[in-house]
């Protein structure tokens, strides 16, 4: 059965949308990380985990995440 929003925590749907920059896969930088919390990176290891975020390293040490595309269907509502 499909993954489902209603499957994932708060948090991780919280996480969803604060990932979602409005911008298409390919177009998304996605977000820098620095100051989350916790609970914050916990949702986003979780995430990542379930194939709806992925983490890119970037320039002079800087880790970022973004969703993947089956991140952002979920988020508007389709399966994953």
């Amino acid at each position: 059965m499909p993954l489902r929003l209603a499957d994932l925590s708060p948090m991780q749907i919280r996480t969803l949308a604060h990932l979602d920059d409005g911008h298409p896969h390919a177009d998304s930088v996605g977000l820098q990380l620095g100051q989350e919390d916790g609970a914050w990176l916990e949702a986003a290891d979780s995430l990542q985990t379930l194939g709806l975020a992925e983490l890119s390293f970037g320039w002079q040490g800087v880790f970022w995440l973004r969703l993947t595309p089956a991140g952002r269907s979920m988020l508007m509502g389709r399966s994953a």
